[in-house]
């Protein structure tokens, strides 16, 4: 027999892996678990809860979009009528101021019915842009519609009472155009004491 194989041989041990290897072995099995796909009805709802959301982020955007601009051309075309009808009113003031002149100087009943008609027109084409004259004859002050020019005491007419128009006012829609030139009663006159002597 050989003596060799008579010699007691030491255990055999499996060899054992580093703990350091054991180590990132767990960590690639966790992330090659967390990297393999869900279920894919999961991730189609996933995904199709994400574009419904993009979808409905766009069309908000648009929807906001739309309106100011919408918003923006109205008040463009509200600016631009505005500053139109601003141009044409001393043309309107003169007109008036033409027509009773042209009574007061005894013009011809004809030529005034046309003048008259022609000033008739021109309001019907203003008004149809809100153009609308303040009404302000006997009517009580409002510093929003009238503009006092002179204050004159008055027996008949009660204080903060409009007794004559010196130039007219106009609105255009509910807004101010230009306000009516007035002058506005200050109430009876006050007394005047009697000199003695």
């Amino acid at each position: 027999m050989n003596d060799d194989n008579m010699k007691p041989q030491p255990d055999s041990v499996p060899p054992q892996p580093a703990p350091a290897a054991n180590a990132e072995g767990a960590a690639e099995a966790a992330a090659s678990t967390a990297a393999a796909p869900a279920d894919p009805l999961t991730e189609a709802l996933e995904r199709a809860r994400a574009l419904e959301d993009q979808m409905l982020r766009a069309r908000a955007d648009f929807d906001n979009f739309r309106k100011r601009t919408l918003r923006e051309r109205e008040e463009w075309t509200q600016r631009s009528i505005e500053n139109l009808v601003r141009d044409l009113l001393p043309v309107v003031d003169n007109f008036d101021i033409g027509l009773d002149r042209a009574r007061a100087d005894g013009t011809p009943e004809t030529l005034l019915e046309g003048f008259r008609l022609t000033v008739e027109q021109l309001a019907q084409a203003l008004r149809k842009y809100g153009l609308e004259p303040v009404d302000a004859v006997q009517a009580a002050f409002d510093p929003l519609l009238h503009e006092a020019i002179h204050h004159a005491p008055s027996p008949e007419v009660p204080a903060g009472t409009i007794l004559m128009q010196a130039r007219k006012g106009y609105k255009l829609g509910a807004r101010t155009l230009r306000p009516a030139q007035v002058v506005v009663s200050s109430g009876p006159p006050a007394p005047t004491p009697a000199k003695e002597g």
